[in-house]
């Protein structure tokens, strides 16, 4: 009914982007991203929940009945994949993929392992998913028209630090100068503390492997 992609840095590392746009747009699901993979889905797509939605986040995948986890392990900034960030495994379906066989099923308990590469296994399944046909979208729609309702307000809610005109500045005009000058393909390398949170919020990926920090550390 309502199923959730969850892609990790293996999308990245795979290349799987056109792949995992297919699938999620077949499927009409939304994609969370692990902070590594920000951007292995555009954020503009109205499919992407991006991880900075913190609290929406724990939302979309406790409302989830399925998920499909790609090239991720579920670490730390994913929650380890347990509630009550996530939904209890009895009662949400798992399917993981990972070219990593000891990953799977590493934290979340997973119904069905698949060690491949992401991006095989995702062009696989978007075949598969044309010729079945994904069913029915409506229950979908609904969810993600209240996803991005939601993303609105807290964008709303960010966006007033743009409003403050204070000296010294608020740390929020730095990194939305750089999205509105620098190209949606600009590599940016966020450095660790208050200055990566503040890039983080205010930053929208676009592309793929343009943003690096200390997701890590």
């Amino acid at each position: 009914r309502l199923p959730l992609i969850h892609a990790g840095s293996g999308v990245i590392h795979a290349g799987a982007y056109e792949e995992l746009a297919r699938v999620a747009q077949l499927l009409h699901a939304p994609v969370t991203t692990s902070w590594g993979a920000r951007g292995a889905l555009s954020e503009d797509s109205p499919l992407a929940v991006p991880m900075v939605h913190v609290k929406l986040c724990h939302r979309v995948r406790n409302d989830a009945d399925a998920v499909l986890i790609a090239g991720s392990r579920l670490g730390e900034t994913d929650w380890w994949g347990k509630a009550p960030y996530w939904r209890r495994p009895s009662v949400q379906k798992t399917v993981q993929v990972d070219i990593d066989g000891e990953a799977i099923g590493q934290h979340k308990p997973a119904d069905l392992g698949v060690l491949a590469d992401a991006k095989v296994f995702l062009a696989a399944l978007a075949a598969e998913l044309e010729r079945r046909g994904a069913g029915d979208h409506g229950p979908r729609r609904e969810a993600l028209a209240r996803y991005r309702e939601q993303m609105r307000r807290d964008r709303e809610r960010w966006d007033r630090a743009l409003a403050e005109a204070q000296s010294p500045m608020n740390p929020a005009h730095v990194a939305h100068a750089c999205s509105e000058v620098f190209p949606h393909d600009t590599v940016q390398v966020a450095d660790g503390g208050n200055a990566a949170v503040w890039a983080m919020f205010y930053t929208t990926v676009r592309a793929p492997n343009t943003l690096l920090s200390t997701f890590k550390f």
